[in-house]
């Protein structure tokens, strides 16, 4: 008899534990809609950004090298893609006419 109060003790503490966290994968579950209908919110108001802008955001990376280049600033290849020390130091020194060309991409 006494072992039969133990089981069911052990089920209704089973059933509680099961039911706490089948509430908190209801939680969880509805946490990851929000977080994706936030997701698929922020992907279309980047899609209609690139789309009010009228340019891909390659092209804008493209434009921004051209306007280092101006400057004799590059990134060399043998450097990793990295500025090396003397186009660090253009690009500090010119910086203000830089970014003044760069804002008007």
């Amino acid at each position: 008899m006494e072992m039969i109060q133990d089981l069911r003790g052990r089920i209704a503490l089973l059933k509680a534990f099961v039911s706490k966290q089948e509430t908190l994968f209801h939680t969880i579950k509805d946490d990851c809609k929000k977080q994706h209908e936030d997701l698929v919110l922020w992907n279309k108001k980047v899609t209609d950004y690139k789309i009010e802008r009228g340019k891909p955001g390659a092209s804008v990376v493209a434009e921004i090298e051209l306007v280092l280049d101006q400057y004799r600033i590059s990134r060399g290849s043998y450097h990793g893609g990295d500025f090396n020390g003397v186009c660090c130091r253009r690009l500090a020194g010119n910086a203000k006419p830089i970014t003044e060309e760069v804002r008007k991409i």
